[in-house]
């Protein structure tokens, strides 16, 4: 996956609850693997590279050693969500299927995005801004009890 890549779309939930992201323009190459995981309050659905999670371990790894036990808390928090693997399939899409669409309140519609080195799917539009307001809120908290 490219870390530049920035999009907003709007894709379909067919009838049997599941939800294809056409891989042209997202930075996902063909055959390339995406881990998928639940945000803390499966709010969405966050799909991440082979890289982009090394990346994560190597912060772990690489943080100074009293702040260790807040970046492994971070790293576990995110893989102890993990749901499974995909691929791009042969028409080209990445599908999210069934089980994973339902658990992320997906119904028949959801809203992508892709930034950076993930790709998130969110119920709606409305649902993707209460998380950022939510991330902005948490991040405030933080600086303001340091």
């Amino acid at each position: 996956m490219f870390d530049t890549m920035l999009f907003t779309k709007t894709i379909s939930v067919d009838a049997k609850g599941r939800c294809f992201l056409p891989a042209k323009n997202t930075g996902v190459e063909s055959g390339e693997k995406l881990y998928l995981f639940y945000s803390d309050d499966k709010n969405c659905v966050i799909a991440r590279s082979e890289e982009s999670i090394q990346r994560l371990g190597r912060k772990y790894i690489d943080a100074d050693p009293k702040e260790r036990e807040e970046k492994l808390e971070e790293l576990g928090d995110f893989l102890f969500n993990s749901i499974g693997v995909v691929s791009v399939d042969k028409q080209g899409r990445l599908g999210l299927g069934v089980e994973v669409c339902a658990e992320a309140n997906l119904i028949g519609s959801a809203f992508v995005v892709g930034c950076f080195d993930e790709i998130r799917f969110y119920a709606n539009k409305e649902v993707y801004q209460e998380s950022l307001q939510a991330r902005k809120d948490a991040k405030l908290k933080q600086l303001g009890s340091k």
